[in-house]
């Protein structure tokens, strides 16, 4: 079962093998009905940079570990890009 701690040891995983660091917060959001996660971005010196991860906490609760590792690995792309 995945949770805080297991979903960041998967993106510092994913990022370690781009040579790179994952450094931002992730989060739990019990709002998020149709959104399973999301990436905050903000603007900086023209530069859009990740701020925060958020993940559904329904899905953390319904999902198969196989499901909430693919919307990890999807909202990690959108980070890394």
């Amino acid at each position: 079962m995945y949770d805080l701690n297991k979903i960041e040891a998967r993106c510092r995983e994913l990022s370690a093998s781009v040579g790179d660091t994952f450094d931002i917060p992730v989060v739990l959001n019990g709002r998020l009905t149709r959104t399973l996660g999301r990436v905050h971005q903000q603007a900086v010196g023209g530069k859009w940079h990740s701020t925060k991860m958020e993940m559904s906490k329904a899905l953390l609760a319904t999902a198969t570990d196989e499901s909430v590792r693919s919307v990890i690995d999807h909202e990690w792309a959108h980070y890394y890009v």
